[in-house]
């Protein structure tokens, strides 16, 4: 950084900053569509370390399209990056996002690209409102641009957390009628991702395309998503298939740990929730892992799910942490797929026959959520984390 500064100033002195600075935002456009190419293949993590490796200079490029008020590179290098980002959990990556979305408010030119990308870090934060009013702005931007059906998918997804079936449904059929349009790839594999976490369990559920898909591609992200979509399926199936659903989340934390660390922990999430929910006897140790690592990457959607495996983990040995963790998790809609509904209702009947259950509740409610996870850890037997 030292480095960066005294070039920057010797370059100032001689009047060539500007000039410079553009011919570096430009190459490093060129660059990230390269990488996001190459990102979408078997080449993942290949493209992930060259993405780790150009941060710093993909940082100074944005913020030179900020400075300059350049939307276009700006959303460019938002979207390109976008993937590696959010799917890795670069925490950084969300404010870039953030000023882009604002830069194109101030400039009246919305688009989907920006706020497909604002909301899907709005969902890893677990803000589901703001996920459905994100996407929302970006799809009725400009039905013409790219990234509107991934508006739309994001929309489903946020809409569904929330339990709002009858949008969920109408949803559902406008994005039937966008996949006729023939998006583009990753566009495409949103919406049938959504599609995929709303028809779960449902006779008319058809995931043949969403693993086309996941074959054209190779990458361990889409892989590794459509193995939890197979899971949870296989949880809301008739009867529920637990054995093959619990092989399709070891598949998923097995996949994510080499291509995406939002879908690795998303894999422990289920695989908790599963386990609580059928009284496996490994449960404990993969509820520990799954609060630990989700705060850790501080993934608060993630942190939610792992959170309600906890309190359930946690019914007949501490029904105080039970009542108190659900207290918190409850003001917070969490993805209702697969055993996820089963471990928070199962949860709910449970706290409901405490004496003592809405008190505890009560606190858990006002407690936040960096106090919650400290506290579910140390019941749990794990050490606080700060």
């Amino acid at each position: 950084e030292t480095l960066r500064q005294y070039g920057e100033e010797r370059l100032d002195d001689r009047g060539e900053t500007a000039t410079m600075r553009d011919l570096h935002l430009r190459h490093y456009v060129r660059a990230a569509d390269r990488l996001v190419e190459q990102w979408a293949s078997t080449e993942q993590p290949v493209a992930d370390r060259r993405f780790v490796a150009e941060w710093d200079n993909l940082r100074a490029a944005h913020g030179w399209t900020i400075t300059n008020e350049d939307l276009d590179a700006a959303e460019t290098l938002v979207v390109t990056s976008g993937w590696h980002a959010c799917e890795n959990l670069v925490h950084e990556h969300r404010e870039w996002t953030q000023r882009t979305v604002e830069l194109a408010r101030e400039l009246e030119r919305p688009s989907p690209a920006s706020y497909g990308t604002a909301a899907l870090w709005a969902f890893y934060q677990g803000d589901m409102p703001l996920v459905v009013e994100l996407a929302r702005q970006g799809a009725d931007a400009d039905p013409d641009l790219p990234y509107v059906g991934g508006c739309l998918g994001m929309q489903m997804f946020g809409h569904f957390a929330q339990g709002h079936i009858d949008k969920v449904q109408r949803l559902e059929a406008l994005i039937e009628e966008w996949l006729e349009r023939t998006p583009e790839l990753l566009d495409e594999f949103i919406m049938r991702m959504a599609l995929g976490y709303v028809q779960a369990g449902r006779p008319d559920a058809d995931f043949a395309r969403l693993e086309a898909i996941g074959d054209d591609l190779g990458n361990p992200m889409t892989l590794d998503r459509i193995a939890i979509t197979r899971g949870n399926a296989k949880v809301k199936a008739q009867p529920p298939q637990i054995e093959s659903a619990i092989d399709e989340f070891r598949e998923a934390i097995r996949l994510g740990s080499s291509g995406s660390k939002s879908t690795h922990l998303l894999g422990y999430c289920a695989l908790a929730s599963v386990q609580v929910a059928t009284g496996d006897p490994d449960a404990a140790a993969t509820v520990r892992q799954a609060v630990a690592k989700t705060f850790d990457a501080r993934f608060w959607f993630g942190v939610d799910l792992a959170l309600g495996a906890c309190a359930l983990h946690l019914v007949n040995d501490d029904p105080e942490a039970t009542a108190t963790i659900l207290g918190h998790v409850v003001q917070r809609p969490a993805m209702l797929a697969g055993m996820h509904t089963v471990v928070r209702d199962q949860t709910l009947a449970a706290v409901a026959d405490m004496a003592n259950g809405e008190t505890w509740m009560a606190k858990g409610a006002h407690t936040d959520r960096h106090a919650i996870a400290a506290y579910a850890l140390d019941r749990l037997g794990e050490p606080g984390l700060q």
